[in-house]
């Protein structure tokens, strides 16, 4: 079941169904400015989604990658998965889900034989005006 184990899996997916998703008003697709991260707010960092049926590809500004399935080839309110930093072989398990205007992930990172760490994010789609919009 991977690096973090069975119940940290089951948790995960608990978070990610209980959470009320409005995913016919907003899909993954697209740039996302981070609003809120528990491991510091990082104001330049984005990630940017694509998606081609349940498969979701995500890109971030500070050197991640993932590939991850969403629950639906639609419009999806979850996707799970795993990605890597380039700097760095171990593989971290991503979750994303939907609620309202936010895109919230869960990132569990597995370094060496240290314990794992979670990490939370919220990205919002920045408007059009935003500076961030405009790269």
């Amino acid at each position: 079941m991977g690096s973090w184990g069975k119940s940290s899996f089951v948790a995960l997916i608990t978070v990610l169904i209980a959470a009320p998703a409005h995913a016919d008003e907003l899909d993954f697709a697209g740039r996302w400015q981070q609003v809120y991260s528990s491991d510091g707010y990082c104001k330049s960092c984005t990630i940017g989604l694509v998606q081609n049926g349940s498969v979701l590809t995500v890109m971030a500004s500070d050197d991640w990658s993932a590939i991850l399935q969403t629950d639906n080839p639609g419009h999806a309110s979850f996707a799970t998965g795993v990605g890597r930093r380039r700097q760095d072989s171990d593989p971290i398990e991503i979750g994303l889900f939907l609620k309202g205007n936010d895109l919230h992930m869960m990132m569990v990172v597995k370094g060496g034989d240290g314990p794992a760490k979670t990490i939370k994010a919220i990205y919002r789609k920045p408007s059009e005006d935003s500076p961030t919009n405009r790269i």
